[in-house]
């Protein structure tokens, strides 16, 4: 069993190394997401080579020999949500049992504390027969989330225009609009504004601060998506006789994995609400998606099992579970007494 854990930069490691690093996140993939096309190596290098200023993103791996065979990892937000560190632990299955996440962990969890943070979050697909560890650390299932695809060849098009009339119908003092990144300088500060919307989805147990973009931050995000080679798309309602933002859907497209885009948030103003809005936008999404990106052969998105409104909207427009993941959420201090 190798002994030696190391952390890495992927931003500055050797392209060999991250290759090897790969290899272990397709096998990852293949057991996790088992039908999905496998993510380019092209993709994830840009993807590693490049993030945000406003976050950290440290990692650790094991090596046998030249073969990583095990990986963990935290995703700190700087400035908000400080007390908490959401992390991974994924282990080669030929190696599991050997004690080897245990102290992949211990490194993360060290690292985190040293970061002030105080409760750890993973997440865990229902299918992986490392499910059982999370509650060994003394942490709890808190938010059951669901993982849907939508195959683009079997979108029904008339479908789609039906909700568009039928809206436009009933909200007749909206229109919507198609930005992509960049956002328009005039128009910026109101959609990320309007991004606060997302705080009313669901988190069932799970302990988080609200969220809120800023401009500076928002503008980093497109700034390191176009690194990444991707391109994100957004539709936005707006309220005519006010002029504000109401409503929004966004989808990133991978110019480097074309075949898989992943719709990132919907969400509407409630005072907006029950107009039809939220159909509008992604119908009008997914016409953009269909007509000007054909590569694309699955749109994927993810969802709190409790959200019911934008589950019953994806399932009309013809999404299907992948399958189900459930984050754990705990104390450090006690994943750490575990660890040690």
């Amino acid at each position: 069993m190798p002994q030696v854990i190391e952390q890495i930069d992927t931003r500055t490691a050797p392209e060999g190394l991250l290759r090897s690093l790969n290899d272990l996140y397709d096998q990852w993939d293949l057991e996790w997401r088992p039908g999905e096309p496998l993510t380019p190596f092209a993709q994830r290098l840009v993807d590693w080579r490049h993030f945000r200023e406003h976050v950290d993103i440290p990692r650790w791996i094991a090596r046998d020999g030249g073969d990583v065979v095990a990986t963990s990892g935290l995703f700190h937000h700087r400035t908000e949500d400080r007390d908490n560190s959401f992390g991974w632990v994924y282990v080669n299955q030929a190696y599991r049992g050997q004690g080897l996440g245990r102290g992949m962990l211990r490194s993360a969890i060290e690292y985190a504390q040293g970061d002030g943070r105080k409760r750890y979050l993973t997440l865990e697909p229902a299918c992986s027969d490392q499910v059982f560890w999370p509650e060994k650390l003394g942490i709890k299932p808190v938010y059951n989330e669901r993982v849907s695809q939508l195959r683009t060849s079997e979108v029904d098009r008339e479908m789609l225009q039906d909700w568009i009339d039928r809206a436009s119908e009933r909200a007749g003092d909206y229109d919507v609009l198609l930005l992509k990144s960049p956002l328009p300088d005039e128009m910026v500060e109101k959609a990320v504004q309007l991004a606060d919307v997302m705080n009313n989805a669901p988190l069932e147990d799970m302990e988080e601060d609200p969220r809120h973009w800023t401009v500076d931050e928002w503008r980093a995000l497109e700034a390191t998506e176009s690194l990444r080679h991707r391109e994100v798309l957004g539709y936005y309602a707006v309220h005519r006789p006010s002029g504000e933002f109401v409503g929004y859907t966004n989808v990133a497209y991978q110019n480097l994995h074309p075949a898989v885009a992943y719709q990132w948030d919907t969400g509407v103003d409630p005072s907006h609400q029950n107009l039809g809005l939220g159909r509008w936008l992604k119908a009008s999404m997914m016409k953009v998606l269909l007509d000007e990106y054909p590569d694309i052969e699955i749109v994927e998105t993810e969802n709190a099992e409790s959200n019911d409104p934008m589950l019953n909207i994806n399932v009309a427009m013809g999404f299907k579970p992948a399958f189900e993941q459930v984050v754990y959420q705990g104390s450090i201090d006690l994943v750490l007494d575990y660890v040690k």
